[in-house]
């Protein structure tokens, strides 16, 4: 079995579990996509009144990993949560009706500076003027606190979604005549949210590049994310991370900004019955799902639904 957007489901069948992956780059076994991700059964829970984990105040530095194609709208509920007034004043702005192309991380935290908009006058977001762009997670000074605030995805998915928009990092002059199965080969292609979390960047490597980088290390990047400042959510499970992600931080999920989806992208299951090799990523995934389990269980957010 294997985990399809934090589920254990046969949709996903291996066609030799005796062959692991253990570096960047691709091993022989493949595994066969039959069937789209399934998003568990939710039902409707009472408020959670118990203070969060994080106070505001407590919050004085964020990094938005923002990996390609995994949940870029997350910063906007990131934003109103630490930043309120910014939200009032937007919707008064707008009359109510909050508009995309406002909404995104370059236009709020350029309208809304968070020194004269949000809770902490010097909270910071790393990376400005643009923290959104893809930056890969770096060591801090060890005095430094931090909170790094992410969104993950089912690698399959995302690379469905990265395929469909653009051919997302594919170095193929004739890319957008590529099928999928062209695409996944490109071996620059496998592994971003990974990668990522290890400091390197999405697909910007060549051949040489890759071949210098080594093994990824799995343990490494499965450790990081189950810090206790690292905070990660799950696509395909999004009503339940936004709910853990306030009960975070505080604050109630709010239909209307939490789930506003500004980046809307491809039609999901696209991908069924295409032939994958198998890389370290969905070992990776596959690692922190217990991690995300258990946040929700000790919050009370598993099968969240908002009210």
């Amino acid at each position: 079995m294997k985990v399809v957007d934090g589920n254990t489901t046969d949709a996903v069948s291996t066609k030799d579990d005796s062959t692991t992956s253990s570096s960047n780059s691709l091993s022989v076994q493949e595994i066969t996509v039959t069937a789209a991700p399934q998003i568990s059964s939710q039902s409707n829970l009472p408020d959670f009144e118990a203070p969060p984990l994080f106070h505001q105040s407590k919050v004085h530095r964020i990094y938005w990993m923002h990996v390609q194609k995994t949940g870029g709208s997350f910063f906007m509920a990131i934003f109103f949560r630490f930043c309120p007034a910014a939200l009032i004043a937007e919707q008064q702005a707008t009359n109510g009706k909050l508009k995309k192309a406002r909404l995104s991380d370059l236009a709020l935290l350029k309208n809304y500076p968070p020194e004269k908009w949000c809770y902490n006058k010097d909270l910071m977001f790393y990376n400005m003027p643009n923290p959104g762009y893809h930056h890969p997670y770096i060591e801090r000074r060890p005095n430094e606190e931090f909170f790094t605030m992410t969104m993950f995805r089912n690698p399959i998915e995302r690379l469905w979604s990265a395929y469909n928009f653009g051919r997302h990092g594919s170095t193929n002059p004739d890319k957008h005549q590529s099928t999928f199965e062209e695409y996944i080969q490109e071996p620059n292609i496998f592994n971003c949210q990974l990668k990522m979390v290890l400091g390197h960047h999405c697909h910007k490597q060549r051949p040489q590049q890759l071949k210098k980088m080594g093994p990824l290390n799995i343990s490494l990047a499965i450790e990081r994310v189950s810090q206790p400042r690292f905070f990660f959510g799950i696509t395909g499970r999004w009503a339940e991370s936004m709910c853990l992600f306030h009960r975070w931080f505080g604050g109630k999920v709010l239909e209307d900004i939490d789930f506003v989806n500004t980046r809307k992208g491809d039609t999901p299951g696209g991908y069924r019955g295409v032939v994958l090799p198998v890389h370290d990523e969905l070992e990776w995934f596959e690692g922190i799902m217990p991690i995300f389990e258990a946040r929700l269980q000790a919050v009370n957010c598993v099968s969240y639904v908002p009210a």
